[in-house]
């Protein structure tokens, strides 16, 4: 499925279909080809989002599960990672320079070196609680970076976007 159509299926997608269908959940990452720098600055032009600068750590330690929190402090004290709020604690999403491993398949390093040279930032979305809408929640901010990848002709890959609706990984290559 290519971005647009894909898109176009996030934005129709019912809120509980969405995880099924087009794979989106807790930990979604996306990967861009564009300086980390700029996407940064234009997620702080934004309105919708606000860069969460205080209290970050206190945060970490909060909301982040044991197994994680040092992973999460260590990215924030080299300055690899900046979190961003979307609307009023929606959703929360970390942009960092370079490819996450987390996600990427052990089975596969070929695969995953090959992504580190291909994408220079990634985001990774989390919702606040993961009742009500917030799959919906994380598709808008999806679909957001999706349009904002198109209008500056930057490449993307969406890794977990595979689900009974769509049976491949959606890439934008301009």
């Amino acid at each position: 499925m290519d971005i647009g159509a894909y898109l176009r299926a996030l934005k129709a997608c019912p809120d509980p279909d969405l995880t099924d269908n087009l794979g989106i959940y807790d930990n979604w990452p996306i990967l861009l080809d564009v300086d980390t720098n700029i996407f940064i600055d234009y997620l702080r032009n934004c309105e919708k989002y606000s860069e969460k600068s205080q209290n970050v750590s206190r945060e970490i330690a909060e909301e982040v599960a044991a197994s994680g929190r040092l992973s999460a402090a260590r990215i924030l004290r080299k300055g690899k990672g900046v979190y961003f709020d979307y609307g009023k604690r929606l959703a929360k999403f970390r942009v960092s320079r370079g490819l996450i491993l987390e996600f990427c398949s052990k089975d596969e390093p070929h695969r995953t070196k090959q992504l580190a040279k291909e994408y220079r930032t990634t985001v990774l979305l989390h919702p606040y609680a993961m009742n009500g809408n917030w799959t919906r929640n994380l598709a808008d901010i999806v679909v957001d970076i999706g349009e904002y990848a198109q209008r500056s002709k930057v490449g993307l890959c969406f890794p977990k976007s595979i689900g009974s609706k769509n049976k491949e990984v959606v890439y934008y290559e301009p």
